[in-house]
């Protein structure tokens, strides 16, 4: 499982936003039901449990300064940091079984929606 997941979310390409969501999407269509269920197991309490759990975790914020390094790089700390925080907000599993599941949308209406928050985010006009 995990290099296949490795395989897949390494090549997201940079500079693309909607490239980058679309490369999400894939991941969370293939893999996103197991990884929720496995993150809430993964909290338990078990030190080694918890452990891979912010691997995974970590593994996530270093995609998104990947994906996203062309606008975030030209930022101050400050700025970088909470706009970061934002996108690994934005690009979470959580942010996908929102608007999926609870909403809904189809494949296309979450590209767009996440496109247009992830674009406000870094500014980025179209």
């Amino acid at each position: 499982m995990y290099f296949e997941v490795n395989e897949q979310r390494s090549s997201v390409p940079t500079g693309d936003i909607e490239g980058a969501v679309e490369n999400l999407l894939d991941h969370y269509e293939a893999w996103g039901k197991r990884s929720l269920r496995i993150g809430a197991w993964l909290e338990g309490g078990n030190p080694l449990l918890a452990k891979l759990s912010k691997g995974a975790r970590e593994y996530h914020y270093g995609w998104v300064e990947h994906a996203f390094a062309r606008w975030l790089s030209q930022l101050d700390e400050q700025t970088r940091r909470h706009r970061r925080d934002a996108l690994i907000t934005l690009c979470d599993v959580h942010a996908w079984w929102l608007l999926s599941h609870d909403l809904g949308l189809d494949r296309a209406a979450i590209c767009a929606t996440l496109t247009e928050a992830i674009e406000g985010v870094l500014g980025v006009r179209n």
